[in-house]
């Protein structure tokens, strides 16, 4: 046996009616969906600036600032060579321009050893000095004594002592 029954005019009417309903409802939510979408991708970009500023460009400035002299302008030319990075664990590297880690040479057990620089005030200065390139920017060290490294050239000559000039003029006090 065959169900041989159509439907008729009105059913298919109705039918048609609340299929244009849920059409209009699916389309409200996919409206609502895309907006709430475009919402988080802003929030989700808005904490990423955030989380720029203070896991790398805070310390990294303030890092810098006790390294370069006129550390703002000096940070500009230094991007020039070198930029840092966040690593995928979240931690600052000093990378050159190409996007390889810095490294330093330093003498271990008699032997040479090159790593990666770290994200510390020596580690970066030693980088810095090494190059040459930089020389003009980096702050002196601020040691001095016998044992201090030479931080300026051999032409410079110390200064005159300064002799202190008094006034003689009475302004009217005995």
């Amino acid at each position: 046996m065959t169900d041989n029954t159509q439907p008729t005019y009105e059913e298919l009417t109705a039918e048609l009616a609340t299929l244009r309903g849920l059409k209009e409802e699916l389309h409200g939510n996919l409206t609502k969906a895309r907006a709430r979408i475009k919402e988080l991708e802003q929030t989700a970009e808005q904490q990423q600036t955030e989380l720029i500023e203070v896991k790398l460009n805070r310390p990294v400035a303030g890092l810098l600032e006790g390294i370069l002299v006129g550390s703002k302008y000096a940070a500009q030319e230094l991007a020039d060579h070198v930029k840092f990075e966040l690593n995928d664990d979240g931690l600052i590297e000093l990378r050159d321009l190409e996007g390889n880690p810095a490294t330093i040479t330093e003498k271990a057990d008699g032997k040479e050893i090159t790593r990666p620089v770290k994200f510390e005030h020596q580690d970066v200065r030693r980088f810095l000095s090494s190059t040459g390139k930089f020389d003009h920017i980096i702050r002196a060290s601020g040691v001095t004594g016998g044992g201090a490294p030479n931080t300026y050239a051999s032409s410079h000559k110390p200064a005159e002592p300064k002799q202190e000039t008094r006034s003689t003029a009475s302004f009217g006090l005995k």
